[in-house]
């Protein structure tokens, strides 16, 4: 049967829908021949986004059961705290359910919960791969709202941090600063007082230097090279470097 990919770009990720039915390990890899993966679901906010681009299918999604390490495993190799089972799941029924589906309905149950299935089933499945960012370090001293508007004429936005790989990317980046403090997108609403991105992204990781987050004050954040690229709070009309991305 022909089939068709619907491709979406959210949150520096690109999403297609297969809408042919294949086992998880041909889903899995017909994914990887595109230069993608088995999709990964790491918080809320992209289990949200994934219901949305599944419609009322039931899918394949890259989670599967690690015998050699015991534990549950998305395809791409990271491993995340985050699930939304069904009751009473997973159950590895009849000791062949190693392979995890996104199901549109199950009796009264809400729609999107995950359940454990024989790998050989057939199923249509979601890819996605992670779109790449560039990130520029601006040796120019401005304040956290004077470095946004400069990252946001200049560039896409000063950088968000979401993940432990990106945290790499940027600390890197911010090694070549002149002073110890760089500016990242972080602060704190004025409202709500939760710390938010400037570009909306989920704040589903953080990095903080809890000594120093223990003492400090202040609504925004940056990242101090001489202490591991950790976090700490600072006031927002301080002046650092700081970084965007594109």
């Amino acid at each position: 049967m022909p089939y068709y990919c619907e491709e979406r770009e959210e949150n520096n990720n690109s999403y297609f829908l297969v809408m042919t039915l294949k086992t998880w390990t041909a889903a899995r890899d017909h994914c990887r021949a595109q230069q993608a993966d088995l999709v990964s679901i790491r918080n809320e906010t992209e289990f949200q986004m994934v219901k949305t681009i599944i419609g009322g299918y039931t899918v394949w999604i890259g989670l599967y059961w690690n015998s050699s390490t015991g534990q549950w495993q998305w395809a791409d190799g990271s491993f995340t705290s985050y699930q939304n089972w069904e009751n009473y799941q997973p159950d590895f029924y009849s000791g062949f359910e190693f392979c995890i589906h996104i199901v549109v309905k199950y009796y009264d149950l809400p729609f999107g919960l995950w359940n454990d299935c024989p790998c050989m089933t057939l199923q249509y499945f979601l890819c996605y791969e992670e779109i790449s960012a560039e990130f520029y370090l601006i040796k120019e001293k401005k304040t956290f709202l004077e470095a946004t508007f400069y990252c946001r004429m200049f560039y896409t936005d000063i950088v968000s941090v979401s993940y432990h790989e990106t945290q790499r990317q940027v600390a890197n980046v911010a090694s070549n600063a002149s002073d110890n403090e760089v500016w990242i997108g972080l602060r704190k609403h004025q409202n709500s007082g939760q710390w938010i991105w400037m570009n909306e992204d989920p704040v589903s990781y953080t990095n903080w230097d809890k000594q120093a987050d223990s003492q400090a004050s202040g609504d925004c954040v940056m990242l101090t090279r001489d202490k591991n690229f950790t976090w700490s709070k600072s006031c927002c009309s301080s002046r650092y470097e700081f970084i965007c991305y594109n």
